[in-house]
């Protein structure tokens, strides 16, 4: 027997209606009870394992500051330092030459000194070589510099040193200081804007006066960690250039190293650092580069995307360093470090 559009209609709406009803009664027993709830899929199973250090050490050794926008010289702590500075070209003839300095830090007394011959700021210069660089026998000028905004105006007295006129500088130092430039020394640790640092120059005709721009910069520092390695202490610093050298052989890293979801390398610091911190993986033959901005008391560095693609090689090397360098002496002491591992493995 044949049946109509609507026979077919109404039959077909009476097994949906029943399809649904079965698909929502045990909805309805669920929300009505709160009986232990059985899963189709059990949850994916973690895993986690600390792998120790096979070996690390400290290298320390002193940088140039190169173009960075602060320089600092005088005393801190076990260090001391010294500024060097070179200058567009002085005119032949002048009455007075001074030097402007812009700085927050606190009042000190300055001491300048005239260089001897040529230097570059991207050389790196040991605490020896001051005696060939710097004639420390006869100062320029010692001066006290008082705090000085940077967003001070240029005819602020309490930024200016008087270096000399015409007739009580010698031939041959305003022939250094045109040439080679100036040194700084400070009876405390003084830092200053190197980028703000002007020669100013006055003449008996105004339209004659001009400001000279300081366009090489560096520093000399006395680093009594120069050139060792430490093997019971962990440090990274950002004035000094630091490196914490980390070993871990391959075979301590657990199996499947292409199933890690994550691993993290994690470091323990005395205080928060404030500044960031980089750790740069290397094999034979890959490299990899994770940061760390620490907010609390240790570094942590994901290194599961590096981990994830590495060959079988027997050794990781991580070096762990600041990634700013170049403003002010400085240094935080690490502590134990350790490597935790966690990863997933799929059916």
């Amino acid at each position: 027997m044949e049946t109509s559009f609507s026979d077919r209609y109404n039959i077909l709406s009476k097994l949906i209606l029943l399809r649904n009803l079965i698909l929502f009664v045990p909805i309805l027993i669920g929300i009505g009870c709160d009986s232990k709830k059985d899963y189709y899929i059990d949850p994916v199973p973690v895993f986690s394992k600390v792998v120790k250090i096979d070996s690390s050490y400290t290298s320390v050794r002193v940088i140039s500051t190169g173009t960075s926008n602060l320089l600092f010289c005088g005393k801190k702590d076990v260090f001391d330092s010294y500024s060097i500075m070179k200058f567009d070209k002085i005119p032949e003839n002048f009455d007075s030459l001074f030097l402007r300095f812009v700085s927050d830090t606190f009042t000190c007394e300055l001491t300048l000194f005239a260089l001897e011959q040529e230097w570059y700021e991207d050389s790196v210069y040991e605490w020896n070589d001051i005696g060939s660089l710097i004639d420390t026998t006869s100062p320029i000028q010692v001066a006290t510099m008082y705090p000085v905004p940077v967003d001070s105006p240029a005819t602020d007295t309490n930024s200016l040193i008087f270096l000399g006129d015409s007739l009580s500088l010698d031939a041959s130092i305003i022939s250094s200081i045109g040439n080679y430039g100036l040194a700084v020394h400070s009876d405390r640790f003084y830092s200053f804007s190197a980028g703000a640092t002007r020669l100013k120059v006055e003449s008996e005709d105004t339209l004659a006066n001009s400001i000279i721009l300081c366009v090489e910069d560096a520093y000399i520092v006395k680093n009594p960690f120069q050139d060792t390695i430490f093997t019971d202490s962990l440090l990274v610093g950002r004035g000094l250039s630091i490196r914490t050298h980390i070993f871990i052989p391959r075979d301590s890293l657990p199996l499947g190293l292409n199933k890690i979801a994550e691993a993290e390398l994690v470091i323990d610091i005395a205080d928060t650092m404030a500044f960031t911190v980089g750790a740069n993986l290397s094999t034979s033959e890959l490299s990899f580069t994770a940061l760390s901005s620490s907010e609390g008391d240790s570094l942590r560095f994901n290194l599961a995307s590096f981990f994830r693609s590495v060959p079988d090689d027997s050794i990781f090397h991580i070096k762990v360093e600041a990634r700013e360098e170049k403003e002010g002496i400085g240094f935080e002491k690490l502590g134990d470090s350790e490597i935790k591992f966690i990863w997933v493995e799929f059916p």
